[in-house]
């Protein structure tokens, strides 16, 4: 997921681990970025989109295939206001609502087999206003309301009333239009312009929020919801955001993670984590979720590494708070890790450690949220597995953690312990 500099580098050089800070470059103006399990994109001011990584089946736009690239400008498309990647491709939109997209296979929604090794206009789909993407399958929504989607369907989670593979752009069942859609890997949810919510795809741990087990290929309403200013999607929950302050977890609770002190068994409904109010973020990680209320951090579920603040144990069955954090704006969490911003642009990480996620030269995996060295004007993080990155005021990109299928791009290291500068 990680980013960095050399656009010639022909393949990943595992060298050692960096323990201090170093630059690669000064990469300015940095607005979005979007990181794969081997590639990354970043979107700049000028509206120009960078990509770097495994290029296997030309997931980074540049028109060639199977190499290893550092960071390159993808070529053909500009103007760029918002992208989305997935597992295996990419799709940007520009500032007058097209939609371009790289990669492999039938991910594109024209019906057609070939690779796209550089952007091609995905035609028919109006003036789009928003994209998304996740794990093998993405979604658009034009401006006059419609969403629609391709790619793989596990479960219905397109959302066209029908299982099975599409390689046709379908339009999700969702009403009244204007929905802001969020996709999972397994299942999908919608908020509605109303404040309401529908999900779709597999039901198997009640992640549809019906009262049921029964996977739906067809948006449905989510029980109970009223108000909702956010709903995020895990791998096997689910939990929304509400206007008031309060938030509602459904689904898998085979690690705590819904947070109601109660038995392990699933939620097929909204339930409230025990004493949550005034929350003002959230943040999903593979099984364990957070939130930020009134300035403060409290988690609650998995807790192998100690990603929820806590000594590590099984799980936590109801949100704790995280010691030695206040002020806090923003969360993000990786699949055993957690990152914070406060207000005043510091970083703060705790929980899994293995491949230098937490940012610190020398840290060990724990409980204990420690300052990412060098980062004090951060506006946003984000996480993924084994990195993270932060994205400062200045509009550069710093990133730390799991470096390898030449994610860094620079060679450096296949797991960098501090925030590296990102060049492009």
């Amino acid at each position: 997921m990680v980013l960095g500099s050399n656009p010639g580098l022909s393949g990943p050089d595992p060298r050692v681990e960096s323990s201090v800070p170093s630059r690669v470059g000064a990469l300015r103006d940095v607005v979005e970025v979007r990181c794969g399990d081997v590639h990354a994109c970043a979107l700049l001011r000028d509206g120009g989109v960078y990509c770097q990584g495994t290029n296997t089946e030309g997931r980074l736009g540049v028109g060639l295939a199977n190499l290893t690239r550092g960071p390159t400008r993808v070529a053909g498309v500009a103007d760029v206001a918002q992208f989305a990647l997935t597992e295996l491709a990419a799709c940007a939109r520009t500032t007058s609502g097209e939609l371009w997209c790289w990669g492999t296979d039938d991910r594109f929604g024209d019906g057609r087999t070939p690779q796209r090794l550089v952007p091609t206009l995905a035609a028919g789909l109006g003036r789009v206003v928003d994209v998304v993407g996740r794990r093998e399958s993405t979604c658009a929504r034009s401006d006059d309301g419609v969403t629609r989607c391709w790619g793989r369907n596990w479960f219905g989670v397109l959302g066209d009333g029908a299982e099975g593979e599409r390689w046709e752009r379908v339009e999700v069942t969702v009403a009244p239009r204007g929905a802001v859609v969020s996709v999972g890997p397994n299942a999908s949810c919608a908020r509605l312009t109303d404040g309401t919510a529908r999900c779709w795809g597999s039901n198997a741990w009640g992640m549809l929020g019906d009262g049921t087990s029964d996977s739906r290929p067809r948006a449905g309403p989510v029980i109970g919801l009223v108000d909702v200013a956010e709903v995020a999607v895990g791998a096997e929950h689910v939990c929304a955001r509400l206007g008031d302050g309060q938030v509602r977890c459904w689904g898998h609770n085979d690690a705590r993670q819904i947070g109601d002190g109660l038995e392990s068994t699933a939620r097929p409904l909204p339930t409230s984590p025990y004493r949550i109010a005034n929350v003002s973020a959230l943040a999903i990680g593979e099984r364990h979720t957070c939130v930020v209320s009134d300035g403060a951090v409290l988690c609650w579920g998995a807790n192998s590494a100690g990603q929820v603040g806590v000594s590590p144990s099984a799980s936590l069955a109801t949100p704790v708070s995280v010691p030695g954090l206040t002020g806090v704006v923003s969360l993000a969490a990786g699949s055993n890790h957690t990152c914070a911003v406060l207000e005043g642009g510091g970083v703060r990480c705790w929980g899994s450690n293995s491949a230098g996620q937490l940012g610190t030269p020398d840290g060990p995996s724990g409980p204990t949220p420690v300052a990412v060295p060098g980062i004090d004007d951060a506006v946003e993080v984000r996480a993924n597995n084994w990195s993270t990155c932060a994205r400062r005021s200045d509009g550069s990109l710093w990133c730390w953690g799991r470096g390898d299928s030449g994610l860094y791009g620079d060679g450096r290291c296949t797991a960098c312990r501090v925030p590296v500068p990102v060049a492009w």
